[in-house]
């Protein structure tokens, strides 16, 4: 067999978590600094971010794509008016379209422009946001940030109710880290000025072009660009908690137990202090309920149909899938072949079959024989038809298409 083309033969790599925090080691960054503290990484590379996003990419999406609110918005919290922040009306025609020139005109004034999700439109962003999904097993997204130069401000003092990373692209912000108000918050515990005291000043510090900061959760923090014009990338982690499995555990269960199906009794909203039988009586039936708990909830079940539910929730990442189509015909015993990078699936083996959940939420349902010839397909490094194990010639080329179909192989020669 002929050897694999030089060029394809050291596949590219995308930028995941270990390219996004270097120096910083992922085992390091898991051990102690993940949902526990920041993490500022200076780096004296301006152009270290350079491949992900450029001023282009900004004047595209707003020019050429014909944008509407919410995939174009403004913020400026430094508004003229005290209390008052950017209304959708200021930006926008009636028809939600955005109205450029006066989106241009805001920027000019000091508001920033922001692009919610733009990794739903930009493939290099899906790629990296695929690539650290594939790593955390959680969904993530995009904010972008163009915030004008002259100490611009598009948001006050907050906390997030999800872990981001930021990334610097261009220009530098000033950050501001306060206490943290809430402790790791759950994704409804969002952050209001009426609910929650921002506490004091811990570290102020310079984002420079090409730095990376993370901020768990929870932490309090706000950042304002100097006399240079700054972009930034905000990674946001959509993360499930414990609390979350427990419930999917606790529906389970109840799905089998008609225990936790029964209504509430009558008048239990009078079963307070004044009330002690019916308080009594709603403590008792109470522990029960929680002693089955303890007794009869499992940990597979809950955990499967929440890791189904996350890669089926995924949107397909197939930046190609065109071209790979018109390349079928050309597929043959000498092409070469790869998994695309960083595939996220979930296999499972029942009834004589193997099926590959993917993202989107299609299963791919292939006899059991072809399960090591799957396996190899899927291992992300470049192949040959004839590496597959245990299939022939023609069921390889079967087996191939399929894959290419589906886009979770593409054909590189």
């Amino acid at each position: 067999m002929a050897a694999l083309p030089k060029r394809m033969a050291k596949r590219m790599s995308g930028l995941g978590l270990a390219a996004m925090i270097a120096p910083v080691k992922p085992e390091i960054f898991f051990a102690e600094y993940f949902e526990r503290r920041h993490l500022k990484v200076a780096r004296k590379r301006p152009d270290y971010y350079a491949g992900l996003l450029s001023l282009a990419d900004i004047d595209h999406a707003i020019t050429a794509l014909g944008p509407s609110h919410p995939d174009v918005d403004m913020a400026n919290a430094r508004a003229t008016e005290p209390g008052k922040g950017m209304v959708v009306e200021d930006f926008t025609h009636p028809s939600g379209f955005i109205d450029q020139p006066r989106l241009f005109q805001h920027y000019a004034d000091g508001a920033s422009i922001v692009l919610p999700q733009l990794h739903h439109r930009l493939p290099k962003l899906a790629a990296f946001c695929r690539a650290l999904e594939k790593t955390f097993s959680c969904a993530f997204q995009t904010n972008i940030y163009l915030t004008p130069g002259g100490d611009k401000q598009g948001f006050r003092p907050h906390f997030d109710s999800h872990d981001v990373f930021v990334l610097q692209v261009l220009g530098r912000k000033h950050w501001t880290i306060y206490d943290t108000p809430v402790e790791l918050p759950l994704r409804g515990q969002r952050y209001s000025a009426e609910s929650y005291r921002i506490g004091a000043v811990s570290e102020r510090f310079v984002l420079e072009q090409g730095d990376m900061l993370y901020i768990p959760r929870g932490l309090a923090h706000d950042a304002a660009s100097d006399d240079t014009l700054s972009l930034h990338i905000t990674v946001g982690m959509l993360s499930r908690a414990w609390i979350d499995l427990v419930i999917e555990a606790v529906s389970e269960l109840a799905l089998n137990d008609v225990a936790f199906r029964r209504a509430l009794p009558p008048g239990y909203h009078e079963a307070g202090p004044a009330n002690e039988a019916a308080q009594a009586a709603a403590r008792a039936t109470f522990a029960e309920l929680m002693r089955r708990v303890a007794e009869k909830a499992a940990l597979g079940p809950a955990l499967d149909r929440m890791a189904g539910d996350f890669v089926a929730e995924l949107d397909p990442v197939l930046p190609g899938q065109l071209f790979q189509m018109e390349r079928l015909a050309s597929l043959g015993p000498r092409s070469c072949l790869r998994a695309r990078p960083d595939p996220v699936w979930r296999w499972q083996e029942r009834g004589g079959k193997v099926e590959l959940t993917v993202p989107g939420g299609k299963t791919v349902s292939l006899p059991a024989h072809a399960g090591p010839a799957l396996r190899k397909a899927m291992a992300g490094a470049p192949f040959r038809p004839a590496d597959l194990p245990g299939l022939d010639a023609p069921g390889r080329l079967v087996l191939l298409r399929r894959l290419v179909r589906e886009g979770l192989v593409e054909i590189l020669d």
